[in-house]
């Protein structure tokens, strides 16, 4: 039984390969998000369930393990969704990054 499932079909109509996204969490918002900016049909289907998105609330964390040490790929990966975000809120005239120190406990 269970929810009923939604649909939402942002597809747009330039050619080439038709997308479907499963989930529209944060990956499944951030890659729909991206290939809307490069005019590449979509669609999304979620079941409005929620998940680990909710909890997550977009976080982006620098620092793992026991030993408090910067994940793997941060150089790269930082910078990029920093400036993803910043373009998204520009977009939308939003603030929606919120940068944090990490402290330890």
């Amino acid at each position: 039984m269970g929810r009923p499932e939604r649909r939402l079909d942002a597809g747009v109509s330039c050619g080439g390969p038709d997308w479907l996204i499963v989930g529209q969490g944060l990956a499944g918002t951030c890659l729909a998000w991206r290939l809307w900016e490069r005019g590449v049909p979509f669609r999304i289907a979620d079941d409005g369930a929620g998940g680990s998105s909710l909890v997550a609330a977009g976080l982006i964390n620098p620092i793992t393990g026991k030993n408090f040490e910067p994940s793997h790929g941060l150089a790269i990966h930082q910078p990029e969704s920093t400036a993803f975000y910043q373009d998204v809120e520009t977009r939308i005239g939003r603030r929606v990054w919120h940068a944090m120190p990490v402290l330890r406990l």
